[in-house]
């Protein structure tokens, strides 16, 4: 469940309507099963340390990097060879999105998303703050 605490635009970069913008775009996968599967737009991801996607179309301009070595959800280890940036919506870039050519689903680092844009996250059980 995506949820929004009460929002003050002058202590923040992001326009509410910005915000309601990027939630829109991060849905919450129904099962484990829908994650791995890629059934998702985007996921918001604690545990990855890199904007990834398997998505060369969500990609505009791509460059050849140095091969990091990604470990996929399902336990395989896979090799990125490429970063771009990826536009979500105008004003609102991820940052040094890494392709993966065989993740099915795109991430979106919570870290990387706390340094890009110098935010903070509150995790409830039952809520996600942004």
């Amino acid at each position: 469940m995506n949820a929004i605490q009460p929002f003050d635009e002058d202590k923040h970069d992001f326009t509410s309507k910005q915000v309601q913008r990027f939630l829109s775009l991060v849905k919450t996968p129904k099962s484990n099963i829908d994650k791995l599967l890629g059934h998702e737009t985007w996921l918001l991801e604690s545990g990855a340390s890199c904007h990834t996607t398997g998505a060369k179309d969500y990609l505009q301009d791509t460059y050849d990097i140095d091969p990091i070595s990604i470990d996929l959800p399902n336990g395989i280890q896979t090799t990125a060879t490429k970063k771009d940036q990826h536009l979500l919506i105008p004003s609102f870039v991820l940052k040094e999105v890494l392709y993966v050519p065989n993740l099915q689903c795109s991430l979106i680092s919570i870290v990387q998303l706390i340094e890009d844009f110098c935010c903070t996250t509150t995790v409830t059980p039952k809520v996600y703050v942004i």
